[in-house]
């Protein structure tokens, strides 16, 4: 059963987050570079959907200056922070949800987005809005976590369940495989569909590290009700020992931690 995702809570989470994002945002940055590098030089004028900071408008303005890049993001206070990164270079930022952008029909030649696309449990109504924006041909490009990524917590937390003989802590995300997306995408009517899976591997000092990194980017589980538990601490600390035990980064110590990276790039079919 597909996890229904609380969009307050998903807004409220990344907004506290917007001046801490870019310190713990690495791995963002990251793929936020291999997402402007999938326009291959035919950007136009481009909507970044989820644009948080700033950061993958800052990659497509410099890998392609003739371009026209608009942001908007669920979360203002990211905006705010964006535009003081940009400068007033972005012709607009502008606060949306993803699943009702406020942009006339076929408006843009390309729609991008990196790393948004996970925290929406109606994906169908976000492609088919990314849909309707753009124009006929339009290209589609977009980053997502696959189901890989963050087994390491899932398996420590199951461990430390089954362990004590107690449960509390809110189920962690689950991600969809690149099989799924693309058939969410075809029934938004996209076609010519490519998709490439890479695993990236960032190391921790401990579990709590980890929580703080995600807290800093406004990564929080935005589960209703996911952050009731009178058994969080005590299981929170039996799983970061596991997690240790099963998941040690080397010899230095501390834990590592699987990000799978979805990257998609598609084109607008006609209907």
């Amino acid at each position: 059963m597909r996890q229904i995702l609380d969009r307050k809570l998903v807004k409220r989470s990344f907004s506290r987050a917007a001046r801490t994002y870019d310190s713990a945002a690495g791995l963002q940055r990251e793929v936020a570079t291999s997402v402007a590098g999938l326009l291959r030089g035919e950007p136009g004028a481009v909507l970044d959907v989820g644009c948080g900071t700033g950061a993958a408008v800052e990659f497509i303005e410099r890998l392609h200056p003739g371009s026209k890049v608009y942001g908007c993001d669920i979360a203002v206070s990211m905006l705010k922070v964006a535009k003081e990164k940009l400068n007033g270079r972005s012709p607009a930022l502008i606060g949306a949800d993803c699943t009702r952008l406020p942009f006339m029909d076929a408006a843009f030649d390309t729609v991008v987005s990196s790393l948004t696309f996970q925290w929406i449990t109606d994906l169908e109504a976000a492609f088919r809005e990314a849909w309707r924006v753009l124009r006929p041909g339009g290209l589609f490009c977009f980053s997502t976590l696959g189901t890989a990524t963050m087994h390491e917590l899932r398996l420590s937390i199951e461990e430390a369940e089954r362990r004590t003989g107690r449960n509390g802590l809110p189920e962690p995300l689950s991600f969809r495989d690149a099989a799924e997306i693309k058939t969410i995408l075809e029934r938004a009517g996209f076609g010519e569909i490519e998709s490439t899976v890479e695993e990236k591997k960032k190391c921790y000092k401990g579990l709590a590290e980890l929580l703080r990194t995600l807290k800093k980017i406004g990564a929080t589980n935005p589960n209703p009700g996911g952050t009731d538990s009178l058994l969080r601490g005590a299981l929170l600390k039996a799983a970061a020992g596991i997690y240790e035990e099963m998941f040690p980064a080397g010899e230095k110590g501390g834990i590592r931690a699987t990000y799978q990276v979805v990257l998609v790039r598609a084109r607008k079919q006609l209907t």
